[in-house]
């Protein structure tokens, strides 16, 4: 388990890193679904919420300026 939460970590950095694009002006106005609470139990299911995570970083570049906030919000969705 430690080494899913392990990758899990490396894979927030890469993330993070991946999804500094130039902000749009504005927030998109399309509805993009939380994600999936993550708790290490079923790994497979670790991509899909990196999916989800990356969808919201996307519809929200103003709330996600920074890495810390990507961090910030992709931990409170982990048990």
């Amino acid at each position: 388990q430690d080494r899913v939460f392990l990758r899990l970590s490396q894979a927030i950095n890469n993330l993070a890193r991946n999804s500094r694009r130039p902000s749009a002006s504005e927030d998109s106005k399309v509805k993009v679904r939380e994600p999936d609470t993550f708790d290490g139990s079923e790994p497979r299911k670790l991509r899909a919420f990196f999916v989800q995570c990356e969808l919201n970083f996307q519809s929200k570049p103003r709330a996600f300026r920074s890495d810390r906030a990507k961090v910030t919000f992709a931990q409170s969705y982990l048990k």
